[in-house]
């Protein structure tokens, strides 16, 4: 079923310090409350995956409300998350990197299949350059994982071939 997506008006937008990238995606978590085929982004679409950090760390460990990070503001009642059922929104900015996307899907189900946690489910949503990503709880057990995961989603978004367990495997560090 494809959810329908509201954007969040309720958030102050502020111009964020982010640089152009070539992957020019954008990511938001999801708000904790919403109705059962409805989505909403729970705070800035952010380009830089550090600001998915600082919301995260600043939500479960600090546990305060973000002011002017780089011009990102974070309210942890008004823009609540489910950090036991994550959500996260991709917003797409080139149809070529969504394709490749798609396509290499089963690289992170590697990586999941590896660490013996439920696969990302991805879902379409009725903006047609916007994709829900329901992901195991397992890749926010601290920055480090969380950070791993959303490079991953990055690298999703390039040309990749061979065989990718395989490099994995045999790749040694040299002493």
């Amino acid at each position: 079923m494809i959810k329908t997506f509201i954007e969040n008006t309720n958030i102050e937008y502020n111009k964020l310090d982010q640089v152009e990238q070539y992957i020019s995606n954008f990511y938001s978590f999801v708000l904790k409350d919403n109705a059962k085929d409805i989505v909403t982004n729970a705070h800035h679409f952010v380009k830089c995956r550090d600001f998915l950090n600082d919301i995260f760390f600043y939500s479960t460990y600090i546990k305060k409300n973000i002011k002017n990070i780089y011009g990102l503001n974070y309210s942890i009642k008004d823009q609540e998350i489910d950090w036991k059922n994550p959500q996260l929104l991709i917003k797409f900015t080139n149809q070529e990197h969504l394709d490749l996307f798609i396509k290499n899907i089963n690289y992170l189900y590697s990586f999941e299949t590896f660490y013996e946690i439920a696969f990302t489910v991805v879902e379409e949503t009725t903006d047609k350059q916007i994709i829900l990503l329901t992901f195991s709880s397992f890749w926010l057990k601290n920055t480090i994982t969380l950070s791993l995961y959303t490079y991953i989603l990055r690298c999703l978004c390039y040309p990749l071939k061979g065989n990718f367990w395989e490099f994995i495997l045999k790749f040694k560090i040299k002493k």
